[in-house]
């Protein structure tokens, strides 16, 4: 498989997001990524986070993004939320 097509496989199940480690394993170079990046095809959101350009930003994108750039989780009303709770719903 290409390394677009197995980023754009990771990324479809991450709300068009995805990480250099990620891309790395999938076949990209950092040199191929920052090709990409300079195409417009990709979006650096953090140092080690990126986004399919024109992808839809969403609540759901956002969380996981602050998840994936810090190695971290949801917690709180943000879980919550994803865990669709009463009185708990998406937003700032």
């Amino acid at each position: 498989m290409h390394p677009d097509e197995a980023v754009a496989k990771v990324a479809a199940e991450q709300y068009a997001l995805f990480t250099t480690a990620q891309a790395s394993a999938a076949g990209m170079s950092p040199t191929m990524l920052a090709h990409r990046r300079r195409r417009g095809t990709v979006v650096r959101l953090e140092p080690r986070l990126y986004r399919l350009a024109g992808a839809p930003i969403t609540w759901h994108q956002q969380v996981l993004a602050a998840c994936l750039a810090e190695n971290g989780l949801a917690s709180h009303r943000t879980a919550a939320a994803l865990w669709q709770f009463d009185e708990c719903r998406p937003g700032v």
